[in-house]
């Protein structure tokens, strides 16, 4: 769905044996899990060619938010999957962090799930998604 959205690169963290699969739903790098915190900012920013300004932790432990948030350029933002949980002394009014839910039942989510499930049928012809089994 980020492929879709039009954002590029997609870089997701992962085990390596996980690569391919990553790069057939769309990821365009797929780093080792298992560097530290250090390499991985190094890496992401040698793959990143302009300010980082969107970042999808789909972890959301406190690790992958510090680095997230560290890696966001001024006026980015990290969505997490779980609540946020970055210290209050790193926080700046330039940068935005914030819990998101994906659920097509809350309020917040209907418009959009709407028009989600009314292209559905054609993305799936289309091939843009794939159901895995």
């Amino acid at each position: 769905m980020l492929k879709l959205s039009g954002f590029d690169p997609i870089i997701t963290t992962a085990s390596p044996h996980n690569a391919d699969l990553l790069k057939t739903a769309g990821a365009t790098h797929v780093l080792d899990r298992k560097l530290s915190s250090d390499a991985l900012s190094a890496e992401i920013l040698k793959i990143a060619v302009k300010p980082i300004k969107t970042i999808y932790d789909a972890a959301g432990t406190p690790e992958t938010q510090n680095l997230g948030y560290e890696l966001l350029a001024p006026g980015g933002v990290l969505a997490c999957v779980r609540p946020e949980q970055l210290p209050a002394t790193k926080l700046v009014p330039e940068k935005k962090a914030f819990w998101m839910m994906g659920s097509v039942h809350h309020p917040q989510n209907h418009k959009f799930s709407a028009g989600l499930y009314a292209k559905l049928s054609s993305l799936l012809e289309e091939g843009a998604l794939r159901v895995r089994l």
